[in-house]
């Protein structure tokens, strides 16, 4: 849909609101509001942009990453308690197929250069070498993939995939640098003058009013039950020397909750759960926090995620005093 005079003309101005510094969370979701209609093939921008009008969500790039997580959670439900791994030669479920459509969006650049492979090499593979098992709900490598495998052939596309479907690794859904560079190609796409430099300078406060609307955040999966994100990073700690104090502090990011089975050791059971991180930022907590965001833990200040957030002053801070069962996110990755 084209867009009309009037309407570049508000946009104009909201982006010059933003980029003056002096601006809402009400002012950024308007500007992906205005935009979202008139922005159709760039998919990283409407995620948050449909997030805007449709809050409560059952699609997109956020969700696609929930079911990942989901089904990596059932992978390790089904090979790792079991102590099997994943068996290339043998039949597979459905969500492992999900598994390597997903995987495959969030190849690395360096992954197919480093093997001399191109992304259709690997759309190409799963949508002609991953085929229905006739009968049943299961899915194999077709009858070629089989023969490879028998002969012990090199089969490239494969050998990346593997290890990354068999492996723990978590990829976020998208980083809130792509968001922000899908906010600025909307922005030219349109064809709307703006200072991309005074915008940019504003970058780490939008992310946070952004990060702190999707806070709480609900996804419908497909077998109707929801999953919520949370903020999460809200920790530090400080080194104290003789005429110094480091500050170690995580960066805010959000994240979703899974339930992964339980491990079982010693006559003890303890509930396993994954927290993948959905979207990343590069917002130091102790910087973007207010103090009452932590409680002190000792050698570590953390806070937690049952919280209602706001925003003042373009710091995270709670609305009210926590009064929950107590901090049970509380862990350091440096």
């Amino acid at each position: 849909m084209a867009i009309n005079r009037m309407q570049k003309r508000r946009i104009e101005d909201l982006i010059k609101e933003i980029a003056s510094g002096t601006f809402s969370l009400t002012d950024v979701r308007m500007l992906f509001m205005d935009l979202r209609e008139h922005t159709q093939n760039n998919p990283v921008f409407r995620e948050y942009a449909d997030f805007v009008a449709h809050s409560k969500r059952d699609r997109g790039i956020i969700w696609d990453a929930l079911n990942f997580y989901r089904n990596r959670a059932q992978y390790l439900k089904d090979h790792f308690a079991a102590r099997t791994g994943f068996d290339v030669k043998k039949p597979f479920p459905s969500y492992v197929k999900e598994m390597f459509g997903f995987i495959i969006t969030r190849l690395a650049p360096t992954v197919l250069t480093s093997n001399k492979l191109r992304q259709s090499d690997f759309d190409k593979f799963i949508r002609n070498e991953i085929v229905p098992v006739p009968g049943s709900d299961m899915y194999q490598f077709s009858t070629a993939i089989q023969q490879k495998l028998a002969a012990n052939e090199i089969i490239p596309v494969l050998d990346v995939l593997y290890p990354l479907v068999n492996g723990c690794e978590m990829p976020e859904a998208i980083s809130f640098d792509e968001l922000f560079d899908g906010l600025l190609t909307a922005i030219k796409t349109n064809g709307i003058p703006f200072n991309e430099p005074s915008l940019a300078r504003q970058f780490e406060k939008i992310t946070l009013l952004i990060l702190a609307d999707l806070h709480k955040s609900e996804y419908k999966m497909k077998d109707n039950s929801t999953i919520v994100c949370r903020i999460k990073g809200m920790e530090y700690r400080e080194e104290r020397n003789t005429d110094r104090v480091q500050v170690f502090a995580k960066y805010l990011h959000l994240a979703a909750e899974l339930p992964a089975g339980d491990l079982s050791a010693e006559g003890a059971t303890v509930p396993i759960e994954l927290i993948p991180t959905v979207l990343s930022t590069k917002l130091p907590s102790i910087k973007w926090c207010t103090p009452n965001t932590f409680v002190d833990l000792g050698n570590v200040k953390g806070g937690d995620s049952d919280h209602d957030f706001t925003v003042q002053n373009f710091k995270l801070t709670p609305v009210l005093p926590y009064v929950g069962a107590g901090i049970v996110d509380v862990e350091f990755r440096m």
